[in-house]
């Protein structure tokens, strides 16, 4: 497991989850869960913590939970985002409306939320999205409070609907509940094994838990459960009736958010099982209120690098770029190698360098002789050249 997966983990969890708050706690844990991050890591370099940053957003965003996020961030922000006024006779200063240009000067880790605004959806971006949520004119160029406050509202509605499936998951969860044998309540209610339960099927576990109580899943808790079904008590079951008598797991599973099962065996019940286990029960936040104390960094080792001189050995290949050539090469060879030389001088160290070159090249193309281009690379051996001609010699050694 990564480092990011505790955070991104606790983040969606929120987000998803309308009981615990939707995208403006999100946002709040996403805050809080970095800055115990950057506590505990104190030692860090900011560089260290702007990789975890943005491995932590590229998640969400990937995930696809930075637009809300970036809404909620905006609704947080409003005053410290709303800096300038829109129109020419106004005083300086806010004025309830936020445009790109503002969003633009967003610097830090924050900006990753600005930057959101600005991504494409179509052939409008996402600031669109927000903005045209109230129809005042100004739809196409700035950001109110009322489009956050409506944008955010949706979002809701999308979390009361989640809300509602959680209500469902939770009614229908001991259905689902193994035994130590594997066996599960939904599969001794069902005994014609058809994806539904009838008030009869209801009746006849009744009985029998009367005759074997504890045994398997005739358990007090489970009789109790299912005489709360047949009492009226489970407003989730309420809903799910058939014909007024039972009800359908068809039915639940699709209010629990979960696609609908063709239940022909107590095995097709693995699906719904398996979905339950993964909805889970979500609790509070892990590390809301988790304090701890920032480790003390350890003392800097400090490594002490004697200067050393570069030995200049005039030695190199050297890169050609636009506009060099030859006399380029050999000067900065011989920069390189601490030799102080006039012009005369470095041409005629070129003009042995390019006989060099030259002979070499002839070798394997006979008659053509090579021009330098950008992205050539010439090897150059001040004392190669020396060795074989006096006047280079000479001008190198004096």
């Amino acid at each position: 497991m990564s480092e990011i997966d505790p955070i991104v983990a606790n983040v969606e969890k929120i987000a998803r989850d309308p009981l615990a708050g939707g995208a403006e706690r999100a946002y709040q844990a996403l805050q809080q869960n970095y800055q115990q991050y950057a506590n505990e890591h104190n030692c860090a370099s900011q560089q260290e913590l702007n990789q975890y940053w943005t491995g932590v957003t590229s998640e969400l965003q990937r995930k696809g939970l930075m637009p809300d996020l970036a809404v909620a961030w905006a609704n947080a922000e409003f005053h410290n985002l709303d800096t300038e006024s829109r129109k020419r006779n106004d005083l300086p200063g806010p004025d309830g409306m936020i445009d790109r240009s503002e969003l633009r000067k967003v610097q830090g880790k924050d900006s990753v939320f600005a930057n959101v605004f600005m991504e494409q959806e179509g052939k409008r971006d996402f600031f669109h999205e927000v903005a045209r949520k109230t129809d005042n004119g100004n739809t196409r160029k700035v950001i109110e409070q009322t489009d956050i406050d409506r944008y955010l509202g949706l979002s809701d509605k999308r979390t009361e609907k989640g809300r509602k499936q959680e209500n469902a998951r939770e009614a229908m969860a001991p259905l689902f509940e193994e035994t130590e044998n594997g066996q599960t309540l939904m599969a001794s209610l069902d005994l014609n094994k058809n994806g539904r339960v009838s008030h009869r099927e209801e009746r006849l576990f009744m009985e029998q838990y009367r005759a074997t109580p504890g045994e398997g899943v005739y358990t007090e808790k489970n009789a109790e459960y299912v005489k709360s079904i047949m009492e009226g008590r489970q407003s989730e079951f309420e809903k799910a009736r058939l014909g007024g008598s039972g009800f359908g797991v068809n039915k639940l599973a699709r209010k629990g958010g979960f696609d609908a099962t063709s239940v022909n065996s107590s095995n097709d019940y693995d699906n719904i099982a398996d979905n339950m286990h993964v909805a889970g029960k979500h609790g509070d936040d892990e590390f809301a209120n988790e304090i701890k104390e920032a480790p003390l960094c350890p003392e800097p080792k400090i490594e002490v690098i004697e200067p050393t001189r570069p030995e200049k050995t005039g030695i190199n290949d050297y890169t050609v770029t636009k506009g060099q050539g030859y006399w380029h090469v050999v000067k900065e060879a011989m920069n390189d190698a601490g030799v102080k030389a006039t012009n005369n001088e470095v041409f005629a160290v070129m003009t042995a360098l390019m006989t060099e070159q030259h002979a070499r090249f002839s070798k394997d193309h006979p008659g053509y002789k090579p021009t330098l281009h950008p992205g050539d690379v010439v090897h150059c051996d001040l004392n190669e050249l020396a060795a074989k001609n006096p006047a280079v010699k000479k001008i190198l050694r004096k």
